[in-house]
């Protein structure tokens, strides 16, 4: 019996402990029966402690238990460790799409630097002015001083058919200096009818300073009634008279007491004219092959005064090998006749020919205005009426384009400029003058 009570109070016992054990929710009285969450217990404790002191009007730890269910004091808190965050940190997504490298690849000062327009306007620089083509301008003087030899008088051959007119007058301007090498061309200048050779006194000097040796002459007492006076030169002898002055402007040349000696090249004359005179170099150009250049000024081809007798000067332009420049003016009225009729004037010398020709139509410009003056050309020059182009104008169109004519053929100078570039656009621009050109 003894024994009985003693098992029943040891079950008793037993059954005390699970209690009490039970009550205290089946935590162990002492620190000795921890587990393996002990550690994250501890801090849930803490936790609800402190959710406790703010929610229990006491701020016990009890009352923090006691409000909150078990579902939330019991979770397992190692998997809350939370680290889904990690991969998709903001900082390193950042880092990734960062703009400023993307800023740097297309930097638009680099793309500026590669279209830059300054580079541009000096690949196309504009169209050079004649300096800068030729080296030269030849509507100004040249590089040479002028030098003259005095005016002096020769006698031709009577087998010119000068008649009473073999005595004439001739003035020489050279070139003097070292711009330009010698021995030069020959300028074998005549003038107009009953016009004085000192009527062109700009066009030798012009002539002169690009290098050239220029004679100019006159004939003695022309007149234009053979009936009461001396009457004029016989169309014929023209032609002829000019070979000889050719000639003796050669022998000048060769003549050691002469200021000419070694100066000129017969060989390579230029045979210019205006008026008559254009007529008269016409003429020697058939005649003499050393004639290598025509510039005609305004030339005609008519007969002379009261006479009947037809010259034409055409057939021995169109003869001669030399290429033809032609000048020309449209204001023909005035005199008893016209100064420059239509049938013979500068256009029939171009059209005479087909080799190599140039013609310029000075607009609105009458026949005396090529002269450098005419206050001293009295009845004469009265006979034929000025244009409205001033005549300064006319006489630079006329000597630009003469020594252009003659650089090109005589020292193969590119004329381009003046054949069909800014010098004859401007002119044409503005209504000074017209071209044709074969």
């Amino acid at each position: 019996m003894k024994k009985i009570r003693g098992w029943l109070c040891g079950v008793s016992l037993l059954l005390g402990v699970v209690v009490v054990l039970v009550a205290c929710d089946g935590k162990a009285p002492t620190g000795e029966q921890t587990t393996e969450n002990s550690g994250v217990e501890s801090d849930q404790e803490k936790a609800v402690v402190e959710l406790g002191s703010e929610n229990t009007p006491d701020g016990s730890v009890e009352a923090g238990i006691e409000s909150q269910p078990e579902a939330q004091v019991e979770p397992t808190t190692e998997p809350t460790t939370e680290p889904t965050t990690e991969p998709m940190q903001p900082e390193a997504t950042t880092e990734q799409v960062s703009p400023e490298p993307t800023t740097e690849s297309v930097q638009p000062e680099a793309t500026a630097e590669q279209i830059l327009p300054e580079p541009t306007p000096e690949s196309v620089l504009p169209e050079p002015q004649p300096d800068g083509v030729l080296g030269a301008d030849y509507s100004k003087d040249g590089p040479m001083n002028v030098s003259s030899v005095p005016r002096r008088d020769i006698t031709l051959p009577t087998s010119t058919g000068c008649g009473k007119f073999c005595k004439v007058f001739v003035e020489v301007s050279y070139p003097d200096g070292s711009a330009i090498a010698g021995p030069y061309p020959l300028v074998l200048f005549s003038n107009g009818f009953l016009l004085k050779s000192s009527y062109y006194a700009s066009y030798a000097k012009r002539f002169a300073s690009w290098g050239y040796v220029v004679v100019r002459w006159d004939t003695d007492g022309e007149d234009p009634t053979p009936i009461i006076g001396k009457g004029a030169v016989d169309h014929d002898a023209l032609g002829k008279m000019i070979v000889e002055l050719i000639s003796w402007a050669d022998a000048q040349s060769k003549d050691p007491a002469s200021a000419l000696r070694g100066k000129l090249d017969a060989s390579k004359t230029y045979a210019v004219g205006h008026s008559r005179g254009g007529k008269a170099s016409a003429l020697a150009a058939g005649l003499d092959p050393r004639i290598k250049l025509y510039f005609g000024i305004d030339p005609v081809n008519s007969n002379p005064p009261l006479s009947s007798k037809r010259v034409d000067a055409l057939p021995e332009l169109a003869k001669s090998a030399a290429p033809v420049g032609v000048v020309g003016s449209d204001n023909n009225t005035g005199g008893f006749q016209p100064c420059t009729p239509v049938n013979d004037n500068y256009t029939k010398f171009y059209d005479a020919v087909s080799r190599s020709a140039w013609e310029m139509h000075v607009v609105n410009s009458g026949h005396m205005q090529f002269l450098d003056n005419t206050t001293s050309c009295g009845f004469t020059c009265s006979a034929c009426s000025d244009g409205s182009t001033p005549s300064m104008r006319v006489r630079d169109l006329t000597q630009t384009m003469m020594i252009a004519w003659g650089e090109k053929h005589f020292r193969s100078a590119d004329i381009t400029v003046y054949l069909t570039g800014a010098w004859s656009q401007q002119a044409t621009q503005a209504g000074h003058a017209k071209f044709r050109r074969k």
